[in-house]
């Protein structure tokens, strides 16, 4: 390289677009060469961030420095873990956490790293966020989320998908890529894509996790005869459905994802048929995923108070 200036130039171009940090193989491939390489970092221009990774001097540390260094180590590395979940922003993951950066490689590639906690991972599809290559959005919940008690889980799949983070189709597409792998985990996500994924059939069998768990609750001793899937006789002659129609007592228990109903269009609707249900007299009880899950027993008091067939304990 004739000019004596142009590995520097090419290095502050690098670090300009990656956050401050650039790798050998960026430099060479560029034509530089590796005596102008050894240079800078014996003149400390440059330094060294890991093996055949550099930072350019002066430029401030920072966790989008560190995120982009340790998976320039690697051609094939990504962010992973909570790190691709910060990346992407996900509910909960806003602030970078404590520890080692997380990256993954393809299973059978050898990458050690003084930057990242590295893992190996199947049907890693690259995404760039800020010029980072990541895991995609759905796989950060998928990494994060296993590690998780359920119920934080589930909330951090709503607000994920109200804030649009991935969408239904997503999650639902990305699982069934995901599932066969058999990782820990995989029962309680199975349960969390059928109950907010795409592909819900119709009828009067459970089609989701979260009908599912309507039906336990509605299934509970001594609660009122109900039908599920059931079209109120105001509906007609092409009627809509109610998750539970409990005819006897003029109510309608639905179940409800934080994620689909804050949509406007469906708060909207929701809104139309709960109306058009008390214009003939009914009262409609509304119950989210997660209070299904860990509060059934009180949804189900408040169905028999509704219903009349109970009264609130005291306390």
């Amino acid at each position: 390289m004739a000019d004596p200036t142009a590995p520097d130039r090419i290095a502050a171009a690098l670090a300009e677009l990656q956050h401050g940090a650039f790798s050998r193989s960026q430099l060479v491939n560029r034509g530089v060469t590796d005596d102008a390489i050894a240079t800078r970092l014996a003149r400390k221009r440059w330094e060294r961030a890991a093996r055949g990774v550099f930072y350019l001097r002066g430029t401030a540390p920072s966790w989008r420095r560190q995120a982009m260094a340790a998976t320039l180590g690697h051609p094939h590395a990504l962010l992973a873990g909570h790190s691709a979940a910060t990346l992407h922003r996900l509910p909960g993951f806003e602030e970078p956490r404590p520890g080692p950066i997380q990256v993954a490689v393809p299973y059978g590639e050898s990458y050690r790293s003084g930057l990242a906690e590295v893992r190996r991972s199947s049907l890693l599809i690259p995404h760039r966020v800020l010029l980072i290559p990541t895991i995609s959005p759905v796989r950060a919940f998928f990494d994060v989320a296993t590690t998780m008690r359920e119920a934080r889980a589930v909330a951090m799949l709503e607000d994920s998908l109200r804030l649009g983070r991935f969408s239904p189709q997503e999650l639902t597409d990305a699982f069934e890529a995901w599932a066969p792998s058999r990782r820990p985990g995989v029962g309680m996500l199975r349960a969390l894509v059928e109950a907010f994924g795409a592909g819900v059939g119709a009828g009067g069998v459970p089609r989701t996790e979260l009908e599912r768990q309507l039906h336990l609750m509605m299934g509970l001793p001594g609660m009122p005869s109900w039908e599920a899937e059931a079209p109120p006789p105001w509906w007609s002659p092409a009627p809509e459905r109610v998750d539970v129609y409990v005819g006897g007592h003029l109510l309608i228990v639905e179940g409800d994802s934080r994620a689909w109903h804050q949509r406007r269009s469906d708060m909207a609707n929701d809104r139309r048929r709960d109306n058009l249900a008390a214009a003939h007299g009914h009262r409609v009880l509304r119950f989210m995923y997660h209070q299904l899950l860990t509060e059934m027993h009180a949804c189900a008091e408040l169905v028999l108070v509704t219903c009349g067939l109970a009264s609130f304990r005291a306390g």
